[in-house]
């Protein structure tokens, strides 16, 4: 059985849809949460994987968050004995600032669901094969980086032009929540960070539940599509793609 690590920065930032299909694919999960108390001694070449999920926080407030300078030392030695890694909104800004790239804040949020469109590279890549040229995916980030040396730009967007790349063709960053559903969405909702972030907009909220509704069926394919190639690439290459029944997996 294949292991891999998780890293989590808050209790409301989940695996999501990556949960069952990681299931599927009979993955061993073990959680590292950086929000609490860890094993600092973490073996990491006993891991097969590494998905790093989301956080409020930023990859430069290493003074109110000293956990950050650990965790992307474990990034990058990881990245050094060529495992692969999947980084998600804060995961993608960790990985890109583990390799090279610098993370800053963007010059205006993006919360909601944004457009994206591929690049050539993206054309080019697997995992998303199943793509069309734009599509719209769940977004939350205030901060954006520069692409790090070396990597390609797979997707970008209008609003913030980094939004997918790969390093190596075997470390994926996304800024977006490709992992979410509509119930972790409304739960996302109805956190005081998200309060916080949308002002407590009730036209903003009232327009992300519109296009939750409008979008996240097209999402919940794109997901199962993009992260099975991701499995299928790295650990289980002889197994067919998950599809998910009418329960999801």
């Amino acid at each position: 059985m294949k292991k891999i690590l998780v890293f989590q920065h808050v209790q409301h930032k989940t695996l999501g849809i990556l949960d069952g299909l990681m299931a599927h694919y009979n993955l061993r999960r073990r959680y590292i949460n950086f929000s609490r108390s860890y094993d600092k001694q973490i073996n990491y070449k006993k891991y097969h994987g590494l998905i790093i999920l989301g956080g409020p926080m930023g990859v430069y407030e290493y003074e109110q968050y000293p956990q950050i300078t650990e965790e992307l030392e474990l990034i990058r030695r990881m990245i050094d004995y060529s495992i692969p890694i999947l980084g998600i909104c804060l995961g993608a800004q960790l990985l890109a600032k583990a390799l090279g790239g610098e993370v800053f804040k963007h010059t205006h949020s993006e919360i909601g669901w944004h457009a994206v469109q591929k690049t050539n590279a993206g054309n080019e890549d697997t995992l998303f094969s199943e793509w069309r040229k734009k599509e719209h995916i769940f977004q939350w980030h205030g901060d954006t980086f520069n692409l790090p040396n070396k990597a390609k730009l797979l997707l970008t967007g209008k609003g913030c032009k980094n939004q997918a790349f790969c390093y190596q063709d075997q470390c994926y960053g996304f800024q977006f929540h490709l992992e979410s559903d509509k119930k972790m969405i409304n739960r996302w909702m109805k956190t005081d960070q998200f309060l916080l972030d949308t002002s407590s907009d009730q036209s903003m909220v009232n327009k992300v539940k519109h296009d939750t509704s409008l979008f996240i069926g097209r999402s919940h394919k794109l997901a199962q599509s993009t992260f099975s190639q991701f499995f299928e690439n790295f650990f289980n290459s002889t197994s067919k793609i998950a599809t998910l029944g009418s329960k999801g997996i």
